[in-house]
């Protein structure tokens, strides 16, 4: 694949999962008085720790079992080694 196909490919992936992050513990976590006295209370903050913490936690699951998924399936095609870098 193209390196700067690669890097716009990967920006994209990244601004995505920033804007899903942010949609999500948002609407979760921060009350609309948030938008009157632009602080978070403490019940605010700790509900963004952890929404964030489970939300990377999470997506770092997935793209693990996603790999290994991708692995196997390469595999069983006889595509194990298309992914290791030639000698």
């Amino acid at each position: 694949m193209n390196p700067a196909l690669e890097q716009e490919l990967a920006s994209e992936i990244e601004s995505d999962f920033r804007r899903r992050l942010i949609a999500g513990c948002h609407s979760k976590c921060i009350s609309p008085a948030y938008l009157q006295d632009g602080e978070l209370n403490k019940g605010e903050a700790v509900c963004l720790d952890r929404c964030v913490y489970k939300f990377m936690h999470t997506n770092g699951l997935v793209q693990k079992v996603a790999n290994e998924v991708g692995s196997r399936m390469m595999g069983s095609m006889g595509m194990e080694d298309a992914n290791q870098p030639q000698q």
